[in-house]
C-alpha cells in the first residue's frame, strides 16, 4: 500500500495545479468575507472559526473529481484492482494522498488566515485540532463520494451534493469546540466520528470501486521470450462494447519456470511464485540455509511448471519463530 501512496503523491506534485488551485480557492474565498460583512473586529471574530471551517471544505472538494477519474479512465483502476491489493486499499491509499496533498496544506494555512480574520491567537492551535480530524474526515467521505460516483454521468455534480450534507455534523462540532469555553465534549465527538469513519469509508469506497469498473480475472500463459508481468491480451479483446461489471480475463505471459526464491524472506517469496502463474503451496520447515530465509522450492528453481500449478517452499524460520 505505501508504494501506491507514494505514486499517488508523485502523481500529485506532477500534476500540482488542482491542489494549487484548492489552497488559493480556500485564501480567496476567505479574504471575501470581510468585503462582505465589513472590517469590524468583533463581528469577523466571531464568526472567523466557521468562515474557516466552511472555506476548507469547500476547497477541500475541488481535487476530488479527478481523485479515481483518471485512473478510471484510462485504466490504471483496472490493473490497480489486478495487482493483488484490495480495493479498499486503494481507497485508503487514494484517501491518504489526498489529505497529504491538500488537507495538510490546508490545515497549515488555516491559523494565519484566522489570525487574519482577527480571531484571537489564542485559539488558534484549538482551530488546527479539530481542523486536523475535520480534513482526515472529508477525505475519507470525499474519497467515498468519488467512488459511488465514479463513472456517472455529472458526477462532478453529484461528489459534492453527497459529500457536504455528511459533513455537516463535523462542521458544527469543529465550530463548537473553538468557541465554546468547554470544546472537550466537541473534540470527543469528532474523534469518535473519525474513529467509525476511518474503517467504514475505505470499505464502503472498496466495494464501489468493484462495482464501477469491469472485474478484471487473470488468466497466466507460457511466453519463455518474456520476463513474465506483462499483459499480452484481453477477453473480450480491446475496444468492445461491454457492460459495468463484466469480467475481463487479463491474458498476462509467465515465463513457465518456476522462480528462484532462494535466500527470500517467506512474504517476498510468495510474492514472487504468485507473479510467476503459481500457487503457494505447502511450507515446511528445515535447519537448512539461514534464519528467515528461503532455502528452496519444490519443484526446484527454473523448472518447467505449467502456471497455476502449486509450489512447496522450504522455509528456515527466524529463532523467534521456532
Amino acid at each position: 500500500m505505501f508504494p501506491l501512496i507514494v505514486r499517488e503523491l508523485r502523481l500529485s506534485f506532477r500534476h500540482a495545479a488542482d491542489s494549487t488551485a484548492a489552497l488559493l480557492f480556500f485564501i480567496i474565498a476567505a479574504t471575501l468575507f470581510p468585503f462582505a460583512l465589513g472590517p469590524g473586529p468583533e463581528s469577523l471574530a466571531a464568526i472567523a472559526p466557521g468562515i474557516v471551517w466552511v472555506c476548507a471544505l469547500l476547497a477541500a472538494l475541488l481535487p476530488l473529481d479527478r481523485l479515481f477519474g483518471a485512473d478510471y479512465e484510462d485504466g490504471s483502476l483496472d490493473l490497480l484492482l489486478l495487482s493483488g491489493l484490495p480495493a479498499t486499499g486503494v481507497a485508503f491509499a487514494k484517501t491518504a494522498a489526498h489529505w497529504l496533498t491538500t488537507g495538510l496544506p490546508l490545515l497549515l494555512i488555516a491559523a494565519p488566515l484566522a489570525v487574519m480574520l482577527r480571531m484571537p491567537v489564542q485559539h488558534a492551535p484549538l482551530l488546527l485540532l479539530t481542523l486536523l480530524p475535520g480534513t482526515l474526515l472529508l477525505s475519507l467521505v470525499g474519497t467515498l463520494a468519488a467512488a459511488v460516483t465514479l463513472g456517472a454521468r455529472r458526477s462532478a455534480v453529484l461528489m459534492p451534493l453527497i459529500t457536504l450534507p455528511l459533513m455537516i455534523p463535523t462542521l458544527i462540532f469543529g465550530c463548537a469546540a473553538v468557541t465554546s469555553s468547554h470544546p472537550k465534549p466537541a473534540l470527543l465527538m469528532l474523534a469518535a466520528m473519525f474513529a467509525l469513519a476511518l474503517p467504514l469509508c475505505p470499505l464502503a469506497a472498496g466495494a464501489a470501486l468493484r462495482a464501477a469498473g469491469f472485474i478484471p480475472v487473470p488468466a497466466y500463459i507460457v511466453d519463455p521470450s518474456n520476463g513474465g508481468g506483462t499483459v499480452t491480451a484481453t477477453q473480450p479483446a480491446a475496444g468492445t462494447s461491454v457492460p459495468r461489471g463484466s469480467k475481463i480475463k487479463i491474458m498476462i505471459s509467465v515465463p513457465g519456470t518456476v522462480p528462484d526464491v532462494s535466500n527470500m524472506t517467506l512474504e517476498e517469496a510468495r510474492k514472487a511464485i504468485l507473479a510467476g502463474g503459481y500457487q503457494v503451496g505447502n511450507i515446511a520447515n528445515t535447519t537448512d540455509g539461514s534464519p528467515g530465509k528461503v532455502v528452496r522450492t519444490e519443484p526446484e528453481a527454473n523448472t518447467q511448471l505449467r502456471p497455476g500449478e502449486s509450489v512447496m517452499i522450504y522455509f528456515h524460520p527466524a529463532a523467534a519463530q521456532q
